[in-house]
């Protein structure tokens, strides 16, 4: 297991914070300058979640209004030319960067750029900025880039194409991170440079190890599909086929590498969430549960949970009821 620092203003006095943050968190820890009016200042507050691992950053902030940049003298301060895969979730993000071109990614997109690329950014929607940053270093995708070292940011739209590929990546990659060890992190890392390379335009689409980030990606978009729709008894891979964009052939070859096919993906994800239900929704019962993760024959969703678990539905939410005592 990764750990995973947290640092927060919480705990320093309301007309410390700015400073805090500015010199002990933000230069020491993303390598960027924050700036502030007096007044955003005066009600200034930060967290940040951050996980570091073998050259790979991944960082979550929760900031009220600044500016932040990466100039000339951070760079030369922290020196780095990884490339880096930002989200806002909630509110639109301005950027400029350094050739003075300025635009808004919207709630939802990402931006992918490089560290040794100067840029500003700043919350275009609200007081309060909520994102998530990865930053990966480019020997990940050094052998295939096109020489556009010093391409600018460039915003990802994730509704569609190779944007909602990363996107779907992106996310899983957030949400599994600190689980991930050895061969899987190192695997995983370079599938999602791969992709934020090839959606920022600095890197060959014909190149193997950027056909196998599509791949990948694709798993992963189709993962978060079948996770959205758990409740529907009757979720198939054609189903899950038309969504991704791909024939039901080809998404069954995306799964052959994993050792598990797309139908026993479904069975294992349904169960997974009734073992989460089961273990922390007490005031459901064991049908309920059973119907909610899309199981429409009771003796079947038995029969099958206990094959996976070693115990039957029941058992195991007794397990959970004692654990909690």
């Amino acid at each position: 297991m990764i750990p995973v620092h947290s640092l927060s203003t919480d705990a320093i006095a309301q007309r410390d914070r700015f400073a805090y943050w500015g010199e002990a968190v933000s230069r020491q820890f993303t390598g960027m300058t924050v700036e502030a009016t007096p007044e955003q200042r005066q009600v200034f507050s930060a967290r940040l979640s951050i996980v570091r691992h073998a050259g790979v950053t991944s960082m979550t902030f929760e900031r009220s209004a600044a500016l932040v940049h990466r100039g000339a003298a951070d760079i030369a301060r922290f020196p780095s030319d990884n490339l880096l895969v930002y989200s806002a979730a909630s509110s639109p993000s301005w950027f400029r960067a350094h050739d003075g071109d300025e635009f808004v990614a919207p709630p939802g997109s990402l931006v992918v750029g490089f560290a040794d690329v100067p840029f500003s950014h700043a919350c275009a929607g609200g007081p309060h900025l909520a994102c998530a940053l990865a930053s990966l270093p480019a020997t990940l995708i050094g052998a295939f880039r096109r020489g556009r070292r010093h391409a600018l940011p460039r915003v990802v739209h994730t509704h569609s194409g190779l944007g909602a590929l990363l996107g779907a990546y992106f996310a899983a990659w957030r949400r599994n991170l600190a689980t991930l060890e050895g061969e899987a992190f190192d695997i995983a890392a370079h599938s999602l440079a791969q992709l934020a390379a090839l959606a920022q335009g600095s890197a060959d689409t014909a190149a193997e190890p950027n056909r196998e980030a599509v791949a990948a990606a694709r798993r992963a978009a189709a993962e978060r599909f079948i996770v959205r729709n758990l409740h529907r008894p009757h979720l198939s891979p054609a189903h899950v086929a038309a969504a991704v964009g791909v024939s039901v052939r080809r998404l069954h070859g995306l799964f052959e590498p994993t050792g598990v096919s797309i139908g026993r993906r479904i069975v294992a994800l349904r169960l997974a969430k009734a073992r989460d239900l089961l273990a922390g929704e007490a005031d459901l019962s064991v049908t309920e549960v059973a119907y909610r993760c899309g199981f429409d024959n009771l003796a079947t969703f038995y029969r099958l949970f206990k094959a996976a678990f070693q115990m039957t539905a029941t058992e195991l939410r007794a397990a959970a009821r004692d654990a909690r005592r």
